[in-house]
């Protein structure tokens, strides 16, 4: 180590460049490689990670179409049942109406009933 900071501070005075032994070209040729090789594996997992959030996201807009579907399906049966609880108070406010129409004409129907056999018994009487 000590003597690669030594060919550090021998640089050509002109161009600032370093002088390297064979064997300091061949670690940095080796160094190069690795980082190459490290990039291009940080590459490969971002690009992964990339597909991987993607894939998520899709899934993620999947799901919310299908709760905006869910959220607009419960609306209408909610829409729906308002209607029918309508519809049966209606229904039941009919039912009471034709109850007290029966109701009364049956009291109509008694009357006159009781009318024709007090008739019958004053036609008799005579």
């Amino acid at each position: 180590m000590k003597s690669w900071e030594d060919q550090q501070r021998k640089r050509k005075k002109d161009k600032g460049e370093i002088q390297l032994t064979d064997s300091d070209k061949a670690e940095l040729k080796n160094l190069k490689f690795k980082v190459a090789k490290q990039s291009a594996e940080i590459s490969g997992d971002i690009n992964t990670a990339k597909r991987g959030h993607s894939k998520y996201t899709d899934l993620v807009r999947s799901k919310n179409r299908q709760m905006d579907g869910i959220e607009a399906d419960i609306g209408r049966r909610m829409q729906e049942f308002e209607n029918n609880t309508d519809n049966l108070e209606v229904n039941k406010n009919h039912i009471d109406k034709t109850k007290q129409e029966i109701s009364r004409k049956m009291g109509e129907r008694d009357n006159l009933a009781k009318q024709l056999e007090q008739s019958k018994r004053g036609v008799r009487k005579c």
